[in-house]
């Protein structure tokens, strides 16, 4: 038996030299296999780091977003407080006589 990987081999070699060729077709194979197998662990390699790229960015976003919250929050805050301010100065001004 040569096997599927050989699909030409001439009657006398196959007399002749059986065991050779039939380690040979064995051979090529294992090599086709390994190279089939690499490709697949390379999916998987790169998959698994296109996962985890995503985690990371889904955390950034997330990281963003509360960043940016947590700016709006001080951004509120502080036109409260301008608010505030102004509305005291109009009241010294006013109590002092000086409203413009």
């Amino acid at each position: 038996m040569v096997g599927g990987a050989l699909h030409y081999a001439s009657l006398r070699l196959i007399k002749d030299r059986c065991q050779e060729t039939n380690e040979f077709a064995l051979q090529y194979l294992q090599l086709i296999k390994h190279v089939s197998d690499s490709r697949k662990v390379d999916v998987l390699e790169l998959q698994g780091q296109l996962q985890k790229s995503q985690h990371d960015r889904a955390a950034l976003e997330e990281s963003k977003n509360s960043a940016e919250a947590k700016l709006q929050v001080a951004l509120e805050e502080m036109e409260r407080l301008r608010a505030t301010s102004q509305q005291q100065i109009q009241e010294y001004r006013t109590s002092l006589g000086l409203a413009s």
